[in-house]
């Protein structure tokens, strides 16, 4: 190549001009050379230093990992705060002094009103949406009638009438959980400056999936709801656990919403004194409601150990009582003595247990109906087959009368 070009430009320039520029072209190509040769060093030391730095970021995560797995072991018995003391009331009014500032509550809606006008599109669709949960919930009215008049009658029953009405008390359950999640994430997504705001998000977002738990078991326990018309449980059990959850809820809704609040406010006086307050409240709140449906009839725990006393469980109900009236002390004295983080975990713990026995309960009852429905139409099939057999000469009779089956003979 350089010698073509070399070659073109003889005819133009003189020997002078051309040994010059060979030699200067020869140059170029010298120092093009070296540069390739540092920048190939340069690359393998940048390698070298990537393959340091991954190793150095492993070990890293490794350290983390067993920092963590350190703490959770040892942190739950270490006392992440002051014991309640004749100084508590003062930082307690103090905190309430923060929570109640109208200042940062005003300064809550500003930053909420400047994220609608970013998320404009989000914000639109979302409303839409709502709106259409809520057309399709007025929908869903009439249909829940029909439903309710085919449940009645034994020969129009379904199983699957009930995972539709499921479906409808999810959907009217669920908007007002929803326009909390989606202020809770607005919010969330601020500044991290912006502390107070950030964290109201995050209580707001603990208070939506309790609101729509809650919701949607009041959902269930209305009159000719699930529970009473497609589990069989008594008109008196719904109405009682009924009762208790709607004068619960007003006090785990504002408890949640504080202590979820404070839990992700950098400054920790806040929680230790207000956050505190409002986990003792909840569980004294909670410990009262288990202490009463033990003792009420109308609870349908004692119909229930009536039913079951010959099960080993049911023989030792004392034990299992007392242990779960005491858990709500026990996570009181935790949060008195200082260990309020441990409180909180444990808190946590028992919140997680009973939404999982909330689940246990439906599923339960879910298969108690589907073999009660099964179990039905078996003896719908028999009578039928009874019926039958009357006008069959004996010997047919016999063998018609082979074929009926139940629960008990298919076991």
């Amino acid at each position: 190549m350089i010698t073509q070009f070399s070659n073109s430009l003889a005819k133009k320039l003189s020997k002078h001009e051309q040994s010059k520029i060979n030699k200067e072209i020869e140059q170029l190509l010298i120092a093009q050379k070296e540069l390739l040769k540092d920048l190939s060093e340069i690359y393998f030391k940048a390698l070298r230093v990537f393959g340091d730095y991954d190793f150095l970021r492993k070990q890293v995560l490794i350290d983390i990992t067993d920092f963590e797995t350190y703490l959770d072991e040892r942190l739950f018995w270490v006392p992440s705060s002051l014991a309640i003391n004749l100084e508590y009331p003062g930082r307690l009014y103090n905190s309430l002094q923060w929570f109640l500032s109208p200042r940062k509550w005003l300064q809550t809606m500003q930053s909420l009103l400047v994220e609608v006008r970013k998320n404009q599109l989000k914000c639109a669709v979302f409303t839409m949406f709502l709106i259409l949960i809520f057309y399709i919930n007025i929908q869903l009215k009439s249909h829940l009638n029909n439903i309710r008049k085919k449940v009645e009658k034994v020969y129009t029953d379904k199983l699957h009438y009930t995972f539709q009405v499921f479906l409808a008390n999810i959907i009217s359950a669920a908007m007002i959980p929803l326009c909390l999640a989606f202020i809770a994430y607005l919010l969330s997504s601020l500044d991290i400056q912006e502390n107070f705001t950030r964290a109201v998000g995050a209580g707001l977002q603990q208070l939506a999936i309790s609101f729509f738990i809650l919701r949607f078991f009041l959902k269930m326990l209305e009159d000719n709801g699930i529970a009473q018309l497609h589990f069989s449980w008594s008109i008196a059990s719904t109405q009682y656990i009924s009762k208790k959850i709607v004068w619960l809820q007003f006090i785990v809704f504002p408890s949640f919403f504080v202590i979820y609040l404070t839990a992700n406010v950098n400054n920790t006086i806040h929680s230790d004194s207000l956050g505190r307050l409002s986990l003792i409240i909840f569980m004294l709140a909670l410990s009262y409601c288990f202490i009463k449906a033990f003792n009420n009839h109308n609870s349908g725990l004692q119909g229930y150990i009536k039913q079951n006393k010959n099960y080993w469980w049911v023989k030792i109900r004392y034990l299992w009582v007392a242990a779960i009236i005491t858990i709500p002390f026990v996570i009181i004295g935790f949060a008195l003595a200082g260990y309020y983080l441990s409180a909180l975990e444990l808190q946590q713990k028992v919140i997680i247990t009973l939404r999982l026995i909330f689940i246990a309960v439906i599923v339960h009852s879910l298969i108690i109906r589907w073999l009660s429905l099964l179990n039905r139409k078996m003896a719908l099939n028999n009578a039928r087959k009874k019926t039958a057999a009357h006008d069959l000469p004996p010997q047919d009779a016999i063998i018609l009368e082979e074929e009926i089956l139940d629960i008990s003979t298919i076991n």
